[in-house]
């Protein structure tokens, strides 16, 4: 087990360039410039929270989720929208943490339940949200409107 985290905190502005970096690590190349353009919309949203896992003043991993009424059930709902650790630090529960702290969130917010999505290729992350009990229930499809 790796060192523990000192904090589970809010996001902030000020996180933008960890943010963007450790969004790449998911796949997604961000520059800081680009997250500062996108964080004042999510951060600034009810229906949104945005939580960073933080060790030695570093920020080392993220998640984020929106939480409102669905279609398709009465109780509003939770969707995680972003999980990731650092790829130096993965396997020490930093990631299990960020998840305690959006469900609580959804909790508090009424969500009946709480859905995510993740891609065929990540079988590790499939395995650990096996652990923390979800179950895949469907497939999920992307369309792009241009560039990305």
């Amino acid at each position: 087990m790796t060192d523990p985290i000192d904090s589970i905190r809010r996001a902030e502005i000020e996180d933008a360039a960890a943010l963007a970096k450790l969004t790449g690590q998911l796949g997604y190349p961000s520059d800081e410039a680009q997250m500062r353009s996108r964080l004042p919309l999510i951060l600034g949203s009810r229906d949104r929270e945005t939580v960073v896992a933080e060790r030695s003043g570093r920020v080392v991993g993220y998640a984020g989720a929106w939480c409102g009424q669905g279609y398709e059930a009465d109780a509003p709902h939770a969707r995680v929208l972003v999980i990731v650790v650092d790829g130096g630090v993965r396997r020490g529960g930093i990631a299990t943490r960020l998840m305690e702290a959006i469900e609580a969130w959804a909790q508090e917010r009424g969500a009946g339940y709480i859905v995510l999505g993740s891609g065929h290729h990540r079988d590790g992350a499939h395995t650990f949200y096996e652990r923390l009990g979800y179950r895949a229930t469907g497939r999920r499809y992307k369309k792009h409107f241009g560039p990305s």
